[in-house]
């Protein structure tokens, strides 16, 4: 009996110190494990780890910080959170919609590799400057939209043909077209009021334009116009388009002569108009008899010459 007692005892001291031992083991593997790796929200990552991909696991930038904080030789690869979808941090190119300054900070602080943003599209240009500004070593691809056309931010030289643009969204987009030196606008629609404003809002830039009138397409400094292949269709454009070519050098014009008339008065006041929007001062018809008879001066090598106007119609009409 006694026998038995004591191989029992033994089995139990057997079982204690087994235990002991694992308690042990376990402790120190423990502290090995704790003393070895990193813990961030309840996740362990070795504290040796030179590159950890946690693309299959759903961490946050907190998560991230905290971790990179922790590890600062390691790469960590993951899937950032990015304008509503998740982008590896390796990407070395991203397409993106308008950016925010978040966004912007957030291609600079955790893309290390980008190398290219593909922005098309986007039409908030201040923005993309501001991120070309940030990452001056990523290349930003854009175009800015003139109102029927888009054009390169780097281009240096328009050349625009009606539909290429519209007038507002063309004086926005040179605000962001740094390097553009030239712009050629044919067959301008403009009026010479709206031409000079854009020329004045933008004095940096050297503009040009052509005409298009009577079928030929005429640059903006013609001298001279050969208008014999007009028709009577052709007054209303003639007209209109005589402002726009201010060095035909045509200072003054008489329009006394018996056919003034003969398409009434409206048509006449639109002449008168029409020269006076050009510049050109007219002598011997006008609303009435002051005008018509009204004297016009001009100076030129330091004379003042006076000119007027006057017609006779055989026989005499009541006008």
């Amino acid at each position: 009996m006694k026998k038995k007692k004591s191989n029992t005892l033994v089995v139990v001291l057997v079982i204690i110190a087994i235990l002991s031992v694992a308690a042990a083991g376990g402790t120190l593997a423990y502290i090995y494990y704790q003393n070895t790796h990193v813990f961030v929200e309840g996740a362990a990552y070795p504290l040796d780890a030179t590159y950890l991909d946690l693309r299959e696991e759903d961490i946050s930038f907190a998560h991230y910080n905290a971790l990179q904080g922790e590890l600062p030789g390691c790469e960590i690869v993951w899937n950032v959170p990015f304008q509503g979808k998740t982008v590896s941090s390796d990407a070395t190119e991203i397409s993106i919609t308008n950016p925010s300054a978040e966004d912007i900070s957030i291609l600079g602080t955790y893309f290390p590799k980008l190398e290219a943003v593909n922005a098309a599209g986007c039409d908030n240009y201040e923005a993309l400057e501001q991120l070309q500004s940030t990452l001056p070593q990523v290349k930003v691809s854009y175009q800015v939209a003139l109102g029927g056309s888009f054009v390169d931010p780097t281009v240096t030289e328009l050349d625009l043909e009606p539909g290429d643009y519209d007038l507002d969204t063309l004086k926005e987009a040179l605000l962001y077209l740094h390097e553009v030196t030239d712009v050629t606008i044919h067959k301008l629609d403009l009026t010479l009021e709206q031409f000079a404003a854009m020329q004045e809002a933008f004095p940096n830039i050297n503009f040009h334009y052509t005409v298009y009138l009577l079928d030929q397409e005429q640059d903006s400094t013609v001298t001279a116009l050969d208008l014999s292949a007009m028709q009577e269709s052709d007054l209303d454009q003639v007209a209109r388009k005589l402002s726009l070519l201010p060095e035909l050098g045509v200072d003054v014009v008489t329009l006394a002569n018996n056919h003034m008339l003969d398409y009434g008065r409206g048509p006449l006041k639109e002449t008168l108009e029409a020269l006076d929007e050009a510049g050109i001062l007219h002598v011997g018809a006008g609303q009435n008899l002051e005008e018509a008879s009204a004297l016009k001066t001009i100076e030129a090598g330091g004379w003042t010459i006076g000119f007027l106007g006057a017609t006779r119609v055989i026989p005499e009409h009541s006008w």
